[in-house]
């Protein structure tokens, strides 16, 4: 699969680069260092996993 640069992951998140790299340190992200292209490397599957993952839940909850 195509991977996402740090770059690429923000803007889908609509969040700065410098933050991306913030959630993959906390392990928020999963993402692959490249040592040859000295990035990390994140699987688009796991930017849209997160970007489902922080939304706030309101579920409202079931009235029996």
């Amino acid at each position: 699969g195509l991977m996402l640069t740090t770059s690429e992951a923000a803007d889908r998140l609509g969040i700065k680069p410098r933050s991306v790299v913030q959630l993959i340190r906390r392990k928020l992200i999963k993402a692959t260092w490249n040592i040859y292209a000295r990035r990390y490397e994140i699987d688009p599957d796991e930017v849209e996993r997160y970007k489902v993952e922080r939304r706030p839940q309101h579920r409202p909850k079931d009235h029996k």
